[in-house]
């Protein structure tokens, strides 16, 4: 999956200058695929295209709607009608309807996405008759398997994001040793005959759903975090912290539903994470990571 624009391209003496740079770069890129013969890639026109880090580009307005993506799709598809193109959603698992009808396969995420939600995210894309791949989901060891079972049992493809190891610079890469759960799962899934045990599926899971990556926020407002958290080990008292950037900033109710509510003061990028922890406060189980933006 080769894909072209990524929400952090800006502000870079290189960054592409508005939407006809952006309309050139699309067809400089495809051209290149198609001269060069590659038949095993397909397109992602933008990562994420409606996070909001793109409106620090030229011309984001464009690029983060509909309308923009469908254009810079069919515009691939003019300059190399055998390549398959399409774009990549938020981590909700959802696809935007004019977007399903331009594109040639469904690309989506879960990051933000429950596990027991997966299925029937995927059912309600089943209507358009297209293959569905999601090729990001930041969850990983047991969750992760799981997750990725629940995918491919769907009938949607599954995309490792494995950022407590390969996601940062310095990249590494040491394969199975990365997350052996994960990998074991896709050991599973592609041997004949493989089946999976139900309750192997049911695994602790905890899930920010609320903010999504990339939402904006204005400075000084209450944002509510929303929280999932799925089988939990009720033989024991835990606790549910919310971190913003690595420090702990408030405490979430443990009642469903779970909440936990932040004020951030001052403008930039935060990163939220919730944290489960035992009575002693060692950390139970962590949730994969929400970017957010906020403005004055």
């Amino acid at each position: 999956i080769l894909s072209l624009f990524y929400q952090r391209q800006h502000s870079h003496y290189s960054a592409l200058a508005g939407k006809e740079s952006i309309m050139n770069a699309t067809r400089n890129a495809v051209e290149w695929l198609q001269a060069k013969g590659y038949t095993n890639v397909v397109l992602e026109i933008s990562n994420e295209y409606r996070h909001g880090g793109f409106r620090n580009w030229q011309d984001g307005e464009w690029l983060m709607s509909e309308e923009g993506q469908v254009e810079l799709i069919e515009l691939a598809r003019r300059v190399y009608p055998e390549l398959l193109v399409s774009t990549s959603g938020m981590g909700d698992g959802r696809f935007h309807e004019l977007l399903a009808g331009a594109a040639d396969f469904l690309l989506i995420h879960f990051n933000n996405t429950v596990i027991g939600y997966i299925p029937a995210r995927i059912e309600e894309l089943r209507i358009y008759g297209k293959p569905i791949v999601c090729n990001e989901d930041d969850k990983y060891e047991k969750e992760g398997a799981a997750s990725q079972a629940l995918s491919v049992l769907n009938g949607c493809g599954w995309g490792y994001m494995g950022l407590p190891v390969n996601q940062l610079i310095p990249f590494e890469f040491r394969g199975v040793e990365d997350d052996p759960e994960v990998y074991k799962m896709f050991s599973n899934l592609t041997t004949p005959d493989y089946v999976i045990d139900p309750e192997a599926l049911k695994q602790i899971s905890i899930t920010i759903t609320h903010p999504n990556d990339g939402q904006i926020f204005p400075a000084g407002r209450n944002i509510g975090i929303h929280i999932s958290y799925l089988y939990p080990d009720t033989s024991i008292q835990y606790s549910i912290e919310l971190l913003v950037n690595g420090q702990k900033t408030a405490d979430a109710r443990t009642r469903v539903p779970i909440r936990a509510n932040w004020v951030p003061e001052s403008p930039g990028i935060y990163i939220l994470q919730a944290v489960v922890r035992d009575e002693a406060g060692n950390e139970l189980q962590r949730s994969g990571e929400v970017d957010i933006i906020v403005q004055d």
